[in-house]
């Protein structure tokens, strides 16, 4: 890293697909403004997945338990992991898929390019100047932070879709586009 350059790491998943069979598609995520408070994020994250992760097992528990997910997990456990992950920098893109235009919804190179432009417009209220972008894609079984992305995006969504008439009440914690 350069003098004068700040190292910031933005974490996004989905929920929902830009289609017209579904009226929202959120992204969701967290931002972190130091390897640090990253690190501090996952450790505790991990302790409290590691916590309860056996009661996701299908039989005796061997370690081997399956990813947590904002499909499959129990009330009580996803408040206290949303308990942990609403302490730090939250971030979300609601996208009232009604509201685009059916060609890009139609044509996949068009959603591909409308998404990247959505997803660097949530960017910007979050870095004002320039700056250089690495991308790396994770396997979210691998990476707390994209589960903790994934449980995040799904009870957004989940909660657009209760309010979708009131969709635009959101927007006072969340992006809604277009």
């Amino acid at each position: 890293m350069n003098d004068g350059q700040q190292e910031i790491y933005i974490n996004l998943d989905d929920s929902g697909k830009l289609t017209s069979k579904e009226h929202v598609s959120v992204y969701g995520g967290l931002v972190f403004f130091s390897k640090k408070e990253k690190d501090k994020f996952i450790t505790q994250y991990r302790s409290i997945v590691k916590d309860i992760r056996c009661g996701y097992c299908n039989s005796v528990c061997d370690n081997n338990c399956p990813e947590i997910k904002n499909t499959n997990i129990k009330p009580s456990d996803k408040r206290r992991l949303m308990n942990h992950i609403k302490r730090y920098f939250i971030v979300g893109l609601i996208i009232k898929n009604d509201d685009v235009y059916e060609h890009i919804i139609e044509s996949k190179a068009a959603r591909g390019r409308f998404i990247d432009y959505l997803l660097r417009r949530l960017i910007k209220p979050i870095v004002y100047s320039d700056l250089d972008i690495l991308i790396s894609y994770q396997d979210s079984g691998k990476s707390y932070v994209v589960q903790a992305a994934d449980l995040l995006a799904g009870t957004i969504r989940k909660k657009a879709i209760e309010e979708l008439d009131g969709v635009n009440s959101l927007a006072d914690l969340f992006i809604v586009l277009p």
